[in-house]
């Protein structure tokens, strides 16, 4: 990888890029609410088995999906890809979650100098043709800046690893410091996560991780809430 690609890669791969990740927790919240006792290696099982079970057959496979559509500028695939990981995210806040910050990074896109196919998935998404997804969003960016297919969907995988991470940082069931340590951990999770998720077509996109998702459907109802999803 170049230089230019390097600073590319790094600057999407940014925890503080502002795209809205902030604001979710994916569930996090509502689910230590009902585990009260889990500690850092509770947690560093559940990013695991969420990257392992959800990430790498759903969001991570879209990224890399949607990087391969964008290479060949096939804005119909896109579509097709975006749809079908809408229908398969079991749970409205799940929905939201991705589709706001996909819309936030799909705004950013001009930004960061991601090109026109970029630009093209804005509109689409600004005008309510296409649903935003993040990961759609990221494979397309991805693309945009000159990032290999597997460079991007790494980007994705460890993303929802750092996004998860923090949220519990903020939720003040981890030190800063340890939150490190966990995400350098769970490094190979994220490496065959990243590694399957290549393997994955448009009609094996999958989740087989209810947990969360039931969480995340509860949370909304919670009458005191730090995070919106």
């Amino acid at each position: 990888m170049d230089e230019r690609r390097l600073q590319a890669a790094l600057q999407l791969a940014d925890g503080a890029l502002p795209i809205g990740r902030f604001a979710h927790s994916y569930g996090l919240e509502a689910w230590l609410e009902a585990n009260p006792e889990a500690g850092p290696e509770e947690l560093r099982e559940l990013v695991g088995v969420t990257l392992a079970c959800s990430v790498a057959t759903l969001d991570g496979a879209a990224a890399g999906l949607a990087h391969e559509a964008a290479a060949r500028a096939d804005l119909e695939e896109l579509g097709a890809i975006d749809a079908a990981l809408r229908a398969r995210k079991l749970s409205e806040p799940a929905r939201q979650a991705s589709e706001l910050c996909g819309g936030r990074l799909a705004a950013l896109a001009a930004e960061l100098d991601a090109g026109d196919l970029a630009e093209e998935a804005r509109a689409r998404i600004a005008g309510g043709d296409w649903p935003g997804n993040l990961a759609v969003v990221e494979g397309v960016v991805g693309a945009g800046l000159g990032l290999e297919r597997e460079a991007t969907v790494l980007i994705a995988v460890r993303g929802h690893a750092l996004a998860m991470l923090s949220a519990a940082v903020r939720l003040g069931r981890l030190g800063t410091a340890r939150a490190q340590a966990l995400l350098r951990e769970l490094a190979p999770v994220i490496q065959r996560s990243t590694r399957n998720a290549l393997g994955i077509e448009r009609e094996q996109l999958r989740s087989t991780l209810p947990e969360l998702d039931v969480h995340a459907a509860r949370h909304p109802a919670r009458d005191a809430r730090l995070f919106i999803t």
